[in-house]
């Protein structure tokens, strides 16, 4: 993975400042403390909520419970990883599972069965179908490389199929409108650090953004007591929860007026987590100590659209994906055999849309062809 990480940083890395010059600032910026019940109805129309129908709403006109959270509103928390920028909304819970994956609970619904929520990166279904879940291939998408995040509270099925039978998260990936350099870094006391880089060039109203992040948990030492009754035997342990994370993402779409309009996207994701709690520590603490587990997977995927500005208003897209994800399983036991285990998926998808924001009969319409 190491040697992974390193020549994708070095390939991007050139790409960027060989191809794409800019300047680099670092990223300071004062977080404002806004609450939400203080935003006025002007500012409340201007917040653009996209992932709960096929036109763009705001919080005055959404049919659904959804909460955007933005860059400003996960830094104030301290968020690291997607999951954490989600974790303060109301209604929303995050319950830890095997391999160090976290299941969400919205409304209450779920407990360790991380089911019945859709995952959604740039309008791509992420959920794998061997899990009807992202928590084991996309438990963390990386908080740096997001511009917002949305959440449906409630069925959205009838747009993003059964996974979506509680709820929805819909992550939108950095997308910059102007030239731009931030590169982030922090160190934790918790023995973490990150370091992370976004980067956005204009090539005549031909945007182009890349975001680069990488980050490293050492030993945790989570200490766990074990009492085995049946041989008469106890002691201590620690879970060292280690975690090693890179993605990479590179974006270009047009900015312009004409009818015609693109947006293509490559995504890479490398993540190894060691040493987390396995099944065991669900059954008491005879077995905590018995089963533990180390995850590595990994996703790659690629997405494009074009779309076409017709009269009256109407639009036309069409829009396809394609993904690989690979987890390796690696279960030890203190008492038997370690046992190993490999899942590789691909999943692909086209759809055509047609829509017309408005017309004289004052009606929006929208028809997708999967």
């Amino acid at each position: 993975m190491n040697k992974l990480k390193t020549g994708w940083f070095m390939t991007l890395g050139l790409i960027i400042y060989l191809c794409c010059p800019g300047y680099a600032t670092a990223d300071n910026t004062a977080v404002d403390e806004v609450d939400f019940f203080d935003l006025s109805i002007e500012e409340l129309s201007e917040i653009t909520i996209t992932a709960a129908s096929e036109f763009t709403e705001t919080p005055l006109s959404v049919a659904s419970s959804v909460s955007t959270i933005q860059e400003k509103d996960w830094q104030k928390y301290g968020a690291r990883r997607s999951n954490d920028a989600l974790s303060h909304l109301p209604g929303v819970d995050f319950v830890s599972i095997i391999e160090g994956s976290q299941a969400i609970r919205i409304r209450g619904y779920s407990s360790v069965a991380p089911r019945g929520h859709a995952y959604l990166l740039d309008g791509v279904p992420i959920n794998s179908f061997a899990f009807n879940t992202s928590s084991y291939n996309m438990n963390n998408a990386g908080i740096y490389g997001l511009q917002n995040i949305e959440l449906i509270r409630g069925p959205v099925a009838v747009q993003y199929g059964t996974d979506a039978f509680h709820g929805a998260v819909a992550m939108q990936s950095y997308g910059a409108d102007s030239p731009e350099t931030r590169i982030h870094t922090a160190v934790a006391s918790n023995n973490m650090a990150t370091l992370n880089l976004r980067h956005t060039s204009d090539f005549n109203n031909h945007i182009m953004n890349v975001s680069l992040q990488s980050l490293k948990q050492g030993d945790q030492e989570q200490s766990y007591s074990w009492t085995d009754s049946s041989a008469n035997l106890s002691g201590t342990g620690s879970w060292e929860n280690k975690e090693e994370f890179f993605m990479g993402m590179v974006k270009l779409r047009s900015q312009i007026d004409s009818g015609w309009y693109y947006d293509v996207g490559l995504y890479l994701k490398e993540e190894e987590l060691d040493n987390f709690p396995g099944y065991g520590n669900f059954f008491g603490t005879s077995l905590r100590d018995r089963d533990l587990f180390s995850n590595h997977n990994n996703l790659q995927m690629v997405r494009a659209k074009v779309g076409h500005h017709l009269d009256n208003d109407i639009d036309m897209e069409v829009e396809g994906f394609h993904w690989r994800s690979g987890i390796r399983d690696h279960r030890w036991r203190q008492y038997s055999d370690q046992r190993q285990w490999s899942k590789d998926e691909f999943r692909s998808g086209i759809n055509l849309t047609v829509k017309q924001e408005d017309n004289p009969l004052n009606t929006r319409w929208s028809l997708a062809l999967p």
